[in-house]
């Protein structure tokens, strides 16, 4: 261990500690091998990897170096915890304002910390869409996904080796919570639900976005997204994330994903929902599962996933050009279409704007797919 180290302190944390006027524990990292401590928040969560670190305002019976750090106008006091090193160097970050600063002119003004997006799904596309609106501002997720991290989804998932075995909505939901958010995980087979329990889950959200692989658990998003009358993107990806495709599906007016995916079984609207879903997992196979790619393909259709997240959270913004082109997008990524997408694409970073036109022949919104336009 390094007899002494640099102490990077959030500025934020420190002063909120500071004027408290009680003693107050602050957390953060301990990196040995770097000679580096970190103070970065006044709650211990996520953790790991965040441990105490010391006590701001620290009473008579603290033990430790007592380091004086200027906070505005007074001086903030904190006694480290024993067995750190003591800092030959103190580090102040900046202020949270100057994050903001980088936003500014791309989202609205009073920034996105208020809105809470919830995460159908948190495998590759799922994380990767996660981490880009944590990164914009976005203030709370709810992640929900039945599954566990296991060894191939390093090559696409933003989470890491020491969260294989994890289970994704929980190792998501740090990963998030590390970037500022407030993120829940929640382990849960949505189609194990009732119409009830999924309505009641996705009722605080702002906007649901749903990339599972599951075509039950989609089409069962998609009613709740209509009864409720949610904002909600629908994306998945083909022929091993070379390309993929996304619906927005606004206030749960329609068109929903139904609609987008252009079929209906005979006498569909006499059927039950329980029924419903019994065809909806017989549907085209190849239209809208999920599938294993590289983090690079995965990174671009996430990345257009998120620009239509955030056209939904901020309806006023740059981004509505996207809502006013189509609300059904299929795009091609960085390589060469080949195979079936070749009928489709003609080059590589191409896409495809839909027009889907209402009809009252839909059993779940009201609208289909009788007539598309390429533009």
């Amino acid at each position: 261990m390094p007899q002494s180290a640099v102490l990077v302190a959030n500025r934020e944390v420190i002063e909120q500690a500071s004027a408290s006027g009680a003693p107050q524990n602050v957390y953060g990292v301990f990196r040995p091998k770097e000679g580096l401590i970190q103070i970065l928040s006044r709650t211990p969560d996520p953790s790991p990897p965040l441990r105490r670190i010391g006590v701001v305002n620290p009473g008579s019976r603290e033990k430790g170096t007592s380091i004086a750090l200027p906070m505005e106008g007074r001086t903030g006091v904190i006694v480290l915890d024993r067995g750190l090193p003591e800092p030959s160097e103190v580090r102040l970050l900046a202020p949270w304002v100057s994050l903001d600063d980088r936003r500014r002119g791309l989202l609205p003004n009073e920034g996105l910390g208020n809105k809470e997006v919830h995460l159908i799904g948190g495998g590759s596309l799922g994380s990767a869409v996660g981490l880009l609106l944590a990164q914009a501002g976005v203030g709370r997720f709810r992640i929900y996904d039945r599954d566990w991290l296991d060894t191939p989804n390093l090559a696409r998932h933003v989470c890491g080796l020491v969260d294989l075995g994890r289970e994704k909505s929980l190792a998501l939901a740090e990963q998030l919570s590390l970037r500022g958010c407030d993120a829940l995980g929640v382990t849960v087979d949505v189609t194990s639900l009732d119409d009830r329990q999924l309505d009641l889950l996705l009722k605080p959200s702002d906007v649901v976005v749903a990339t599972t692989d599951s075509l039950a658990a989609q089409f069962m998003v998609n009613e709740a997204v209509v009864r409720g009358r949610k904002h909600a993107a629908f994306a998945g990806a083909y022929e091993l994330a070379s390309g993929g495709e996304v619906l927005v599906v606004s206030g749960g007016a329609g068109p929903c994903l139904y609609c987008a995916t252009g079929f209906r079984a005979t006498a569909m609207s006499a059927l039950s929902l329980h029924e419903r879903r019994q065809a909806y997992q017989g549907a085209d196979e190849n239209r809208l599962s999920a599938e294993p790619g590289l983090a690079i393909d995965i990174s671009y259709l996430a990345a257009i996933t998120a620009a239509h997240v955030l056209d939904l959270l901020d309806r006023a913004g740059s981004r509505a050009v996207l809502r006013r082109r189509s609300t059904f997008t299929l795009y091609h990524g960085p390589s060469a279409p080949r195979g079936a997408q070749r009928e489709l694409f003609r080059a590589p970073l191409e896409s495809i704007a839909v027009t889907v036109t209402r009809d009252d022949a839909c059993p779940v919104c009201g609208f289909v797919s009788d007539r598309e336009q390429r533009v």
